[in-house]
C-alpha cells in the first residue's frame, strides 16, 4: 500500500492535555508508522499538505441501534417490518457514520445475528463502513424493558431475548458467545420507549446479575447494562459489569462505587435531548420518562466528570429523532453540561476505545496503530459543534484508506 504523509498539521491525539504544533504523520499498510516534526518523503509518498489543518483520531460512539429508524415508532416497526427489511435499512443508516467522521460503532443489542454479520461483512470489504463492535440481543427479566408489548400481543425473541432465572441466563449468554457477539448487552432497569417498564426500579435481581457477569467473564466478554435509576445502577456496578448505559441518576454511593471498580459510563445525553426537542410528535409516555430524565442526566453528568468516573461517548442513536450520522452532537451536550472540548474528544476518541477494549488499535494517533484519522479544517477545541459539520470534516481515514475526501 502506498505511503501516506500527512504534513505539517496541528495533532490532537486522543490522549494529550495540548495539542501538537507543526507535526506530520506518516502511514503505511493501514498504520501509523511515525508522528514527528519533519518526515522525508520518497515519491512512493502520498503528501497531504496540512497547513492550518486539524489531525484527530476517527470518533468513536459507544451506544448506537442501526436497527432502529428515528422517525418510526418501534414497536409498529417490530410488527410490520420483515427480517429482511431490517437488515437492507441497516446497511443503509450504517452509511450516515463515516462521512460523520464516525470511524468505529458500537451496535449495542438489538435483531441476533444482525451487527455481529454488519460487523463481518464491514472486516470482509462486503460492504462499506465503520469498523463494528457488536453486541448481540438485549437479555431482558419478563416484563422488563426488552419485553416491549403487553403480555397479550406476541412478539417475542426478535430484537429481545426474555430470560429468568441464573440457568435460562447462562444458556443465553452461552448462545451468543457461540454467535460470535463482542459484548453481552442487557437491561436493569425500564425505559423511555416502553409503555410498560419502570425507569427506577431493577430488573435482575443481584443473584442474576452475577450470573450474567461471571458467565461473561469466563468467556471473555464485555458487559454493558441499560440502567436510568439509582437502584439498577448500584446493583450493576457492584456485580462488576463493564460499562453503564444511561446512568442517568447517580448517587455518591454509585459514583464511588463506579470509581473503585473502574466502570465506564455512557452517558446518551443526546436521547432525553432530542426526546424533549420533538416532544409534539411523540407518546405522552415517552415525553412524561424523557421530561424525568433530562435534568437527572445532566446532573448525574456533572457529578460523574467532577469524580473523574471513565466517561465514554455514546448517543443511543435509533431511538426517537436521535439521527444516526448526528451523532456528534452529543459532545456538544457534553461541553454544554460542563466537559471541556479536549475531554469530550477523549470520551469520543482513546477513552471509547478504552471501554470497548480496542485501545490497542484504535483510540488515539501513536506509532503501530491503526490509521483511523480525521482531517478538519477548523480547530473542534475552539468550537466542538465543529465537529457536526460534515464540511469542516475533510477527510475521513480507517485503516490508512481515505474513506471521504472533501479536500478541494
Amino acid at each position: 500500500m502506498k505511503k501516506i504523509l500527512l504534513k505539517n498539521g496541528t495533532i490532537i491525539d486522543g490522549k494529550k492535555d495540548e495539542p501538537i504544533f507543526h507535526h506530520s504523520v506518516l502511514i503505511q499498510d493501514g498504520k501509523i508508522v511515525k508522528i514527528a516534526e519533519n518526515i522525508s518523503e520518497d515519491t512512493d509518498t502520498l503528501v497531504i499538505d496540512c497547513t492550518y489543518k486539524y489531525i484527530m483520531p476517527g470518533m468513536i460512539d459507544c451506544h448506537v441501534h442501526i436497527d432502529l429508524d428515528p422517525e418510526v415508532d418501534m414497536n409498529q416497526a417490530l410488527l410490520e417490518d420483515t427480517n429482511v427489511m431490517y437488515v437492507i435499512k441497516a446497511i443503509d443508516r450504517l452509511k450516515k457514520y463515516l462521512p460523520a467522521g464516525f470511524t468505529t460503532i458500537r451496535i449495542n443489542g438489538g435483531m441476533e445475528h444482525l451487527a455481529t454479520s454488519l460487523r463481518d461483512s464491514v472486516n470482509q470489504k462486503i460492504i462499506s463502513g465503520p469498523r463494528i463492535i457488536a453486541a448481540g440481543q438485549y437479555l431482558s427479566i419478563t416484563g422488563g424493558h426488552g419485553a416491549f408489548f403487553s403480555p397479550w400481543v406476541n412478539v417475542q425473541n426478535h430484537m429481545c431475548k426474555v430470560v429468568d432465572g441464573p440457568d435460562e441466563l447462562r444458556k443465553a449468554i452461552r448462545h451468543q458467545v457461540w454467535s460470535k457477539v463482542d459484548v453481552i448487552k442487557f437491561f436493569n432497569t425500564g425505559g423511555a420507549c416502553d409503555p410498560n417498564s419502570n425507569l427506577q426500579a431493577q430488573e435482575f435481581s443481584d443473584e442474576e446479575l452475577k450470573m450474567i457477569v461471571s458467565e461473561a467473564k469466563r468467556a471473555f466478554k464485555r458487559t454493558s447494562t441499560h440502567a436510568h435509576g439509582t437502584v439498577g445502577i448500584k446493583s450493576a456496578a457492584k456485580a462488576g459489569v463493564d460499562s453503564i448505559e444511561h446512568a442517568s441518576m447517580l448517587d455518591e454511593e454509585c459514583i464511588q462505587i463506579i470509581k473503585d471498580k473502574g466502570i465506564f459510563i455512557v452517558p446518551t445525553l443526546k436521547a432525553s435531548y432530542e426526546i424533549m426537542a420533538h416532544k409534539a410528535g411523540l407518546p405522552g409516555y415517552i415525553v412524561e420518562k424523557a421530561s424525568n430524565l433530562v435534568e437527572n442526566c445532566k446532573q448525574s453528568f456533572g457529578m460523574a466528570y467532577e469524580a473523574g468516573i471513565n466517561i465514554a461517548m455514546g448517543t443511543d442513536s435509533g431511538t426517537p429523532f436521535n439521527y444516526h450520522g448526528e451523532n456528534a452532537k452529543e459532545l456538544e451536550l457534553m461541553v454544554q453540561y460542563g466537559m471541556s472540548c479536549m475531554d469530550a474528544i477523549k470520551c469520543s476518541t482513546s477513552r471509547a476505545a478504552e471501554n470497548l477494549a480496542i485501545d490497542n488499535i484504535v483510540g488515539s494517533i501513536e506509532a503501530g496503530k491503526c490509521a483511523d484519522l480525521l482531517l478538519l479544517s477548523e480547530n473542534p477545541l475552539n468550537d466542538i459543534r465543529v465537529l457536526q459539520k460534515q464540511e469542516c470534516i475533510q477527510m475521513v481515514m480507517k485503516d490508512g484508506s481515505i474513506e471521504v475526501n472533501r479536500l478541494s
